[in-house]
């Protein structure tokens, strides 16, 4: 069974021309990843929130690609841009379809 994943991220306002920057070169290497079966980002540009909805193939491959980017330096590449000083802003939904 697929897992759909909601992603909230959110960012500093002043620094979100630069967030989306990072963004562009980084979901290449998401929508790439084992599993990810598509990706979508939606923004919410009152609120300085972007939303980054994903289907993958299972939980599991979700729980991978979570890890290949706690490993890679992606978390720590974000976390300057978002509120409230870290990862912590982030937040995942999760159904099975």
């Amino acid at each position: 069974m697929s897992a759909k994943i909601i992603a909230e991220f959110h960012v500093k306002p002043e620094q979100m021309d630069e967030f989306k920057k990072l963004l562009v070169e980084i979901l290449p290497g998401t929508r790439g990843f084992a599993g990810c079966i598509q990706l979508e980002v939606f923004e919410a540009e009152e609120a300085s929130i972007l939303f980054a909805v994903s289907e993958w193939d299972s939980h599991d491959c979700y729980d991978r690609y979570l890890e290949f980017r706690a490993g890679d330096g992606t978390v720590e590449k974000l976390t300057p841009y978002l509120r409230d000083g870290g990862f912590q802003p982030y937040k995942v939904v999760s159904t099975e379809i």
